[in-house]
């Protein structure tokens, strides 16, 4: 009769351990794949950190009023001496006879009138040209 039990008790006991390796096996498979789904989800995260630390990196910009501060501040230049050089009397003629155009107002420059606003300087001279 040990004989029975026992052979009856190593098989159960045999069992119990394919039944422990076979959860073991899917539980391992289950935490690849959750090591696998964090990585995932990690790389997401690493994503979005990028693409909010680039939108936070704000690009500055200069407007045309502090270009021309400090090219009259820091530069030195007589800015009103400028705006005296470009409207003369005779341009405040030719604009109150003739209005909006554009206009010489010395070698190679013309000056642009809209709505009584100049509001661009043209040369016939090439960029970088000295």
């Amino acid at each position: 009769m040990k004989i029975f039990g026992t052979s009856e008790k190593l098989k159960r006991l045999i069992t119990q351990k394919t039944s422990l390796l076979e959860e073991v096996s899917f539980i391992r498979k289950e935490s690849y794949a959750l090591a696998e789904n964090i990585a995932k989800k990690l790389k997401q995260v690493k994503e979005i950190e990028n693409e909010i630390k680039s939108l936070q990196e704000v690009d500055i910009i200069i407007s045309e009023h502090a270009i021309l501060r400090y090219i009259e501040r820091v530069m030195g230049v007589d800015i009103e001496l400028i705006k005296k050089e470009i409207l003369t009397d005779a341009l405040k003629e030719q604009v109150k006879t003739l209005g909006n155009g554009t206009y010489p107002i010395g070698n190679d420059v013309k000056v642009k009138i809209q709505n009584n606003t100049i509001v661009t300087v043209h040369t016939n001279k090439k960029e970088g040209a000295v």
